[in-house]
């Protein structure tokens, strides 16, 4: 007894027979099913090689105007150039006179501080001069 498949076996015999037909037929449906399969997955590759391209071309685009915007800044107006030099002068006058105020205040500071200091030495002179003349009193008497 054949394990042969019906339609694998080629004798003459066969070739007449109902199975060997019916099976020929289920092989050339296989076969077409199995070439509509290979056509649709062309397709599809076909299609998806399409939409690559389309997205690098768009990738690509997108990349050169990134390049290119860093490179080219509009020129400001003469009014806002203007304006700018404006408020970079205001600023830099008010810094001046910040420092300025500092600077006198740190003055006025250091000579406040001369004269409390000066205050204190003359005090300590002149309470050790009276301390040493009430100790001669004492003494004398």
């Amino acid at each position: 007894v054949s394990t042969q498949s019906t339609w694998l076996v080629s004798t003459d015999d066969d070739r007449m027979s109902p199975n060997y037909e019916d099976g020929l037929q289920d092989h050339e449906m296989e076969l077409t099913r199995l070439r509509q399969d290979k056509e649709r997955q062309q397709r599809t590759i076909d299609n998806l090689s399409e939409l690559l391209i389309s997205h690098a071309n768009i990738i690509k685009n997108l990349q050169q105007q990134m390049s290119t915007m860093g490179q080219t800044k509009p020129k400001p107006s003469k009014e806002r150039e203007a304006a700018i030099r404006i408020q970079s002068l205001w600023r830099g006058h008010v810094t001046r006179e910040l420092i300025r105020k500092r600077i006198e205040w740190e003055r006025h500071r250091f000579q406040e501080a001369m004269k409390t200091e000066a205050a204190i030495t003359i005090q300590c002179m002149f309470r050790s001069q009276q301390a040493r003349a009430k100790v001669a009193d004492l003494r004398r008497n």
